[in-house]
């Protein structure tokens, strides 16, 4: 049976902004934590000795804005960063809600395969309104998530010199035990220095493998393939159509139904080493709001489960929508684009939304647990 748990989002969010000031592009860097990798320390650098804010002030100087001309690698499995917009984040159903830009590259005649390195896209509510991302998150469930490993972790710990191999263990008895490999190309240190530790866990949803040899060993010719949809850095980004909040789901799988959401987090979902092209680390480039001037929702305060109202579309007169709702619950109208228009309440029992003062079309009536479309 498919459990649906429902998340409408706080009234009170980390973000103010009206909707004349609302900027498609990122301009917040909560957090940012690569795992040890190749481009670590590079893209962007960053001072050994650097604070949180001034780390995070460098990511925002090359993901930033509209139109980003910078890029920020996420070193091997789990490595991180966690941002978001001026506004929140808001749900069109069934739309694409906002896009990732990387440096993926598909070629054709590798069997779809390229240069893709998948990360696995997280969203958060700002339940607490504390403007700061404390509060639950939610994985963007990809065409991969069936076949990957869950709760998989990883621990590194940082070598006694930066010129060897940064070894790792993990909790899969599959890959006990690994290694971060140098290749000859970068001769930085891989560790982000600015930490401070010794060891960096991270857990999380490990994607199955996607590089190949097509060569005959001990010639290489990796290939990491692409995974259908729903990753970061995983498809061009003259091709990638985006990411759907409709595709959220909890700690154990259930999907749920998010409203809007104030944070984002990005972290490299694939494990692996590809021989002289090295660890797979996911990059980001930017990211976009495919529709800002949607209307953040307000009103429906709260955190609903699967005991929510089930309503009812009774037959409408030419200037109302009759509505039976099982419980008293919170309702808003949006029109086709995501856009509302109307909100309120509704009574257990038959209820009466008057309608005559919207133009005639095709609108979308929510509550917290259903979602139905009407003509008006």
């Amino acid at each position: 049976m498919k459990h649906t748990l429902t998340i409408i989002a706080l009234a009170a969010t980390a973000f103010t902004g009206g909707a004349g000031e609302r900027t498609a592009g990122i301009t917040r860097v909560y957090d940012y934590r690569p795992a040890p990798g190749q481009f670590v320390n590079v893209l962007p650098e960053i001072a050994p000795d650097a604070a949180p804010e001034q780390v995070c002030e460098a990511v925002l100087s090359q993901i930033g804005g509209e139109e980003p001309d910078g890029m920020i690698s996420l070193g091997a499995f789990g490595g991180y960063v966690i941002f978001g917009f001026d506004h929140p984040l808001v749900n069109v159903p069934g739309e694409y809600d906002f896009k990732i830009a990387g440096n993926a590259f598909v070629d054709n005649k590798e069997l779809n395969g390229g240069s893709c390195e998948p990360g696995i896209v997280m969203v958060s509510v700002d339940a607490n309104g504390n403007g700061l991302p404390d509060d639950l998150w939610y994985e963007l469930a990809g065409s991969a998530y069936a076949e990957s490993y869950k709760d998989f972790s990883i621990t590194y710990t940082k070598p006694a010199t930066s010129d060897t191999t940064y070894p790792y263990t993990t909790n899969d008895p599959a890959r006990p035990t690994g290694e971060v490999e140098r290749n000859i190309f970068h001769k930085q240190s891989y560790w982000p220095e600015w930490t401070g530790t010794e060891t960096l866990l991270f857990s999380g949803t490990c994607l199955p493998d996607n590089g190949v040899n097509t060569a005959t060993p001990p010639q290489q010719n990796w290939v990491l393939k692409a995974f259908e949809w729903g990753y970061a850095d995983n498809l061009a980004n003259s091709t990638d159509p985006g990411l759907k909040l409709d595709w959220a789901v909890d700690s154990v799988g259930r999907p749920v139904t998010l409203r809007q959401v104030d944070f984002i987090k990005v972290y490299t979902g694939v494990c692996q080493s590809c021989g002289r092209i090295g660890e797979t680390s996911t990059e980001v480039a930017g990211a976009r709001d495919l529709h800002p001037d949607a209307e953040p929702v307000s009103g429906l305060n709260g955190i609903f489960t699967e005991n929510t109202s089930a309503i009812t579309l009774l037959r409408s007169e030419s200037g109302a929508l009759n509505v039976r709702a099982s419980l008293e619950t919170a309702y808003a109208i949006y029109t086709v684009s995501g856009r509302r228009i109307m909100n309120g309440r509704l009574t257990q029992g038959d209820n009466r939304i008057a309608t005559a003062a919207l133009p005639s079309g095709i609108y979308i009536l929510q509550t917290p647990g259903a979602t139905h479309k009407f003509r008006r």
